[in-house]
């Protein structure tokens, strides 16, 4: 991995005395309740910080383990055996082009971007998992009370929706806006975040046990589809985003500590944890460059192992098969 990314550490670390959680309020009470405004509130009428230029090109390729051989450190295999497949059921995740009657929409590249990462991830999962219910996936200009623009994302159980708030994406936009690599790697940050909420979806509708925050299962599961697909530029462009949403943070606001996500800057190590632990040896620079500290690198194998065993044995029942 290319040594700049340690550019981007050093200005991370700057951060590092006030972290905050991100912007995506996601999950099922997403934008219904104060505590979620608050926690949102940190990330309104934040400048553009300029020290990202050039990170994304920095990043470099990280590389997944190979589908099919992935294996816990005695050699077991994880994937589950063929008695705990069960019959699919029909559900799928549907891209939705509707939208309230007279609102408009993202044009151009960058709503052809959002709409592309909504149809590869519903396509993508749809691929593995079967739901017992659809569940629409599409685009909104959000507001809160008072009328104005919220960059958020989040699924709603009643609804059984997923919904990429217009903002968000134009937010991301400005983030990312003239870098080297951008395009891609935001291209990866959105269907992240999509995976992200589908993880909620999966969570809600197959009633998969959560031992710990909801937020972050959601975030594994991002991580696995995008390993399961060998994209790791979808992982990679899932750490840029939660880094930049880090540096971004208003100041002034009060530290959501207390938020149902975790810290931007723990998103970004529990993702590059798993990319470690997927390939040691292809994924090292993250290590090497100090992106990944290396007493936590020494369990990434073993985390990134029970991971996939606990999350492919859970989604078995649901397996589409082929």
């Amino acid at each position: 991995m290319p040594r700049p990314l340690l550019a981007a550490l050093l200005v991370l670390a700057a951060c590092a005395s006030e972290p905050a959680s991100g912007p995506v309020d996601s999950g099922p009470e997403a934008g219904a309740s104060e505590a979620a405004a608050v926690e949102a509130a940190a990330y309104r009428g934040t400048p553009t910080l300029q020290p990202l230029d050039s990170l994304l090109g920095a990043v470099g390729r990280p590389t997944a383990a190979p589908a099919g051989f992935v294996t816990m450190g005695d050699g077991q295999a994880l994937t589950p055996p063929d008695e705990l497949f069960g019959n699919a059921p029909d559900g799928r995740f549907v891209p939705s082009t509707a939208r309230p009657r007279g609102a408009g929409g993202l044009m151009g590249p960058v709503g052809l971007q959002t709409v592309g990462a909504v149809v590869r991830m519903s396509n993508e999962v749809n691929g593995v998992v079967g739901l017992p219910r659809d569940v629409s996936v599409g685009t909104a200009e959000c507001v809160d009370e008072d009328g104005q623009p919220v960059a958020n994302a989040f699924y709603a159980p009643g609804d059984a929706a997923i919904t990429i708030c217009d903002e968000l994406v134009r937010t991301m936009d400005g983030w990312f806006a003239g870098m080297d690599g951008a395009h891609d790697l935001k291209q990866g940050a959105l269907e992240f975040i999509v995976g992200h909420e589908m993880g909620h979806a999966l969570v809600d509708l197959l009633e998969l046990p959560v031992l710990g925050r909801n937020e972050d299962a959601a975030d594994l599961l991002a991580v696995y589809f995008s390993l399961l697909g060998s994209d790791v530029e979808r992982a990679a462009g899932g750490m840029m985003f939660f880094l930049a949403s880090g540096l971004h943070r208003n100041p002034e606001a009060p530290l959501p500590f207390w938020g149902v996500h975790s810290l931007d800057e723990q998103r970004v190590v529990t993702i590059a944890c798993m990319l470690y632990g997927a390939d040691p040896e292809g994924n090292a620079g993250l290590v090497e460059v100090g992106f990944l500290p290396e007493r936590r690198a020494q369990s990434c194998p073993r985390e990134f192992a029970l991971a996939v065993r606990d999350v492919e044995r859970q989604l078995a029942p649901y397996r589409r098969d082929g």
